[in-house]
């Protein structure tokens, strides 16, 4: 899986990983996550 990179603030969003800490469970895809 590709991972997710944004210029701004440098964050990398691994879809395998997901965000534990925004509640994003490992396996969801970059285009499926809230825009909130």
């Amino acid at each position: 899986m590709l991972k997710y990179v944004c210029i701004p603030c440098g964050y990398i969003y691994d879809p395998q990983v997901g965000d534990p800490d925004s509640g994003i469970a490992p396996g969801t895809s970059f285009e499926n996550i809230p825009s909130d």
